[in-house]
């Protein structure tokens, strides 16, 4: 026997759908497709186990789609490589959406210092203790220099990036010219007569041991890329921001520093 369903039934069998999400995954910095990775989408509401998380892998175009969402909750998005930082789109509403555009940044999380090639991160770590010593017949003047210095600093290419994780290191970071010098004699009525041999010193540049300029570097305008979210803040700075050379960077204040060279490696 045939029987007739109301029509309010009728529709609620043939018209509820899924919502879904498509959208599309790019490096933050170069644009290409980040392709292969793993999204998860997780129930920002309460929802049921069959509801609280789904997975989609991008395609080589770095497209992803998710079909089978549920209704009545929105849903927070992460990449499954911890090191990529959904900073801008990272969610996605109650109800689907089409046409996202979803940046992931190469940003590690709690602070620290990282060079960025291509799409590789390596830590860097601080080179040496700083130093400091008065100005030759000086009892106001000083100057501070790396207690050690590498033999191959990290390279900081004209196409690599350094990456400088924490909102301390963002806003504070500093870039001193690191200044190679002859034989100096250090010493003011306060102290002992220190002499030093050839060494490199923290944006000073010596003429003699009491004639002396100081130098600072600061990275050329729109060569710095900055993001910051919730308790995330994360600076890109760019191998050719700087001359070319050898520097030590370190927060103003910093007991250490670490000394890199930007471009081309100095001689």
């Amino acid at each position: 026997m045939r029987i007739a369903l109301p029509l309010v039934a009728l529709f609620a069998v043939t018209g509820c759908s899924n919502p879904t999400a498509k959208g599309k995954l790019v490096d933050g910095i170069s644009g290409k497709p980040v392709a292969e990775m793993r999204l998860i989408a997780t129930a920002t509401d309460a929802a049921s186990m069959t509801c609280s998380a789904f997975e989609a892998v991008t395609n080589a175009n770095g497209e992803f789609s998710f079909d089978t969402l549920c209704s009545g909750t929105a849903y927070s998005l992460k990449a499954e490589n911890e090191n990529l930082w959904l900073a801008e789109v990272d969610s996605i509403p109650d109800g689907g959406a089409e046409g996202l555009e979803v940046k992931a940044w190469l940003a590690p999380k709690g602070s620290g210092m990282y060079r960025l090639t291509g799409d590789t991160l390596q830590s860097i770590r601080t080179s040496a203790d700083i130093k400091s010593e008065p100005i030759w017949n000086s009892d106001t003047e000083k100057v501070q220099y790396p207690a050690t210095l590498p033999k191959t600093p990290v390279n900081i290419a004209a196409d690599d990036y350094l990456v400088l994780v924490g909102e301390g290191s963002v806003e504070s970071t500093k870039y001193y010219p690191l200044i190679k010098s002859g034989e100096r004699k250090f010493g003011s009525s306060k102290t002992t007569i220190i002499t030093m041999d050839e060494w490199a010193y923290i944006g000073i540049e010596f003429k003699s041991d009491t004639e002396f300029e100081r130098k600072e570097a600061s990275p050329a305008d729109g060569s710095v890329l900055k993001k910051a979210k919730d308790d995330r803040s994360v600076a890109w700075v760019k191998g050719d921001a700087l001359p070319a050379g050898r520097y030590a960077v370190h927060r103003e204040g910093d007991g250490r520093t670490t000394v890199l060279d930007f471009g081309k490696a100095a001689e």
